[in-house]
């Protein structure tokens, strides 16, 4: 999947099984929400195990999260609730790195090369039917399918992917914080300018998921709340055009957007890893407010419902 994590992540879902909620989006969602918390939370009220597992990945553009909505369809692996993990950059597409999913093996077997034009698509499909010309040049990559099964996690340095999607990383201190912020800011565009295929590429996978019968609850993350800080101080209007970005983005696939309008006032410095990802310690109190938030406790309750057969009461 030209990427260790996705390549961990799919295999453990495929191991695991359809789980009863889905996480899906980028690193920001990956961060954030805390999938044995949420599992917990959901199990005290159903009186039953509830497996939440996420595959959301660093820098995943909307079409590339369409095409894994289609290919875990069709392996049977898509449950019928799924958390759509949003930011700022689903309205400016800033930061995600291209369609770097579909490009890989995994997304080209997925999507069986069809988006190549000739010659490139005819390598690709010979790549579909060997796995030595699909390899070919990179020995390296057949020995280690050959040592061994896939791990099932992965450590790189004090970030660690685990069994369920989760990626925790440590807490920073507020000296960190503030020095990240200098440059951070800086970086990011002045407002919140709306990238143009942005709508179509979300309202795309909006229905991409609803025709597969899925409830889908799109979730909006904020930064840390001294980068927002920031950001309002530069540009009175930035909240305003965030939340002008998400309104549109809410009408043009006719969702509703549960929007985590600022962290809660368990955040420190040490509940963020940087201004965009929160610390495991803030992951588990991110999760546990998205459960205090009625808009998202019942659509996720509701979803669940209708996978089961059963009603919402």
């Amino acid at each position: 999947a030209s990427s260790e994590a996705a390549d961990i992540g799919f295999a453990n879902l495929a191991r695991l099984g359809r789980p009863d909620v889905l996480v899906l989006g980028t690193s920001a969602i990956r961060n954030a929400l805390h999938p044995d918390t949420l599992g917990t939370h959901l199990a005290e009220e159903l009186a039953r195990p509830v497996h939440v597992q996420s595959v959301a990945q660093g820098g995943l553009s909307l079409a590339d999260q369409r095409l894994i909505v289609e290919a875990l369809a069709g392996q049977g692996l898509l449950p019928g609730t799924v958390i759509l993990g949003m930011s700022p950059s689903t309205i400016t597409g800033q930061g995600l790195r291209g369609r770097w999913f579909s490009t890989s093996e995994l997304g080209r077997a997925w999507s069986g090369c069809g988006d190549l034009d000739e010659p490139e698509a005819s390598i690709c499909r010979l790549g579909q039917q060997s796995a030595l010309w699909r390899w070919r040049g990179q020995p390296g990559r057949l020995l280690d399918a050959l040592e061994g099964p896939m791990p099932t996690t992965l450590r790189s340095g004090a970030r660690v992917l685990h069994e369920d999607g989760w990626t925790s990383e440590p807490g920073v201190s507020p000296r960190r914080m503030e020095r990240m912020l200098t440059n951070y800011v800086e970086r990011l565009p002045f407002g919140v300018p709306r990238a143009e295929d942005m709508t179509a590429d979300f309202v795309a996978l909006i229905e991409e998921l609803r025709e597969h019968g899925t409830t889908v609850i799109p979730v909006a993350l904020p930064y840390a709340p001294p980068a927002e800080d920031a950001f309002v101080e530069r540009n009175p209007g930035w909240l305003d055009e965030l939340a002008a970005g998400y309104a549109a983005l809410a009408d043009a696939a006719e969702v509703d957007i549960v929007r985590v309008e600022r962290l809660g006032d368990w955040w420190t410095p040490a509940s963020s890893n940087d201004p965009r990802h929160l610390s495991e310690t803030g992951a588990v109190d991110l999760t546990g407010q998205l459960w205090d938030m009625t808009a998202f406790r019942d659509a996720v309750l509701e979803g669940l419902a209708v996978d089961a057969g059963g009603s919402v009461g």
